[in-house]
């Protein structure tokens, strides 16, 4: 019960970071006028295809998980703005499908939200999955990895919850939601992060542990400039400030505080970008 205050604002990041999500395909294409041959012409044995698919169905879900519990909330607006401009109201009656507050409404609402909320956990796996099997498909130094997507998973479960302490942390202050968002909540959303990087710092071992131990080939040269080379200051500065500080700060509770545990997030979902963009470049 106690993430409830917590739900609409990580649909709706989850809604916005999809969104996003399915542009990036446009971009890993590379020829954007060739967008519509995904749909026309797409092949089910191409990695890219399955990123399609998986995106689609996830904003699909995801649209859904945040549209149909804010019902009651629209149809409120709808009956209480009757001052705002006319397609304003018209907007709110035409998203509010009827919504009356009747028994039947609720209960169907509260079963399709059951539903969706069991349905969107094998798809947030699977959408993080495939992006990270469009790296490892591709024959290049450090991709060539069956860690990729438990890795991918467990960095985006990580990123994730900090942008939600994040955005708790800036709904609290902007809308004075001490009452509803509070510490009780930041030391519980405290807590999941040090497990997450926990998790995440065992995959980053999985990652490297393996190809450092063996030191052969292009794999040799990738970890050299990672470790030692032009790319030292982002790896380890990614690994301390990104994953492994983060972790120990968050075991006292005095840094699970509102303020310090949004700080915390912010380098932690900073460390995530330089993360990406090392895996990338």
């Amino acid at each position: 019960e106690w993430h409830r205050p917590l739900t609409r604002i990580a649909e709706i990041i989850a809604v916005a970071g999809i969104t996003f999500a399915g542009l990036i395909i446009i971009v890993d294409m590379g020829r954007p006028e060739r967008v519509l041959n995904l749909f026309i012409h797409g092949r089910i044995q191409s990695p890219i295809m399955w990123d399609v698919i998986v995106v689609s169905t996830y904003l699909v879900t995801s649209a859904l998980f945040l549209y149909i519990p804010l019902l009651p909330a629209i149809a409120l607006c709808r009956d209480v703005f009757t001052d705002k401009p006319k397609w304003q109201r018209w907007l709110y009656k035409f998203l509010a499908m009827g919504w009356d507050g009747n028994e039947k409404q609720w209960k169907i609402m509260k079963r399709a939200t059951n539903i969706l909320s069991i349905l969107v956990i094998p798809l947030a796996i699977s959408i993080h999955t495939v992006t990270a099997w469009l790296f490892a498909t591709t024959l290049r130094p450090g991709w060539d990895s069956t860690n990729f997507g438990p890795y991918f998973v467990a960095g985006a479960f990580q990123a994730g919850t900090a942008c939600v302490i994040i955005a708790m942390f800036v709904f609290r202050k902007a809308y004075n939601f001490e009452k509803y968002i509070t510490e009780f909540h930041f030391n519980q959303m405290g807590k999941l992060l040090v497990f997450l990087c926990l998790i995440y710092a065992y995959f980053n071992v999985n990652e490297y542990l393996v190809p450092a131990y063996k030191m052969r080939g292009a794999e040799a040269k990738l970890l050299n400039d990672l470790f030692t080379g032009n790319m030292l200051h982002i790896y380890w500065g990614v690994q301390i400030f990104g994953m492994g500080l983060p972790a120990l700060l968050l075991l006292f509770k005095r840094f699970r505080k509102p303020l310090p545990l949004a700080i915390i997030s912010l380098f932690v979902v900073t460390g995530a970008w330089f993360k990406r963009y090392l895996i990338v470049t």
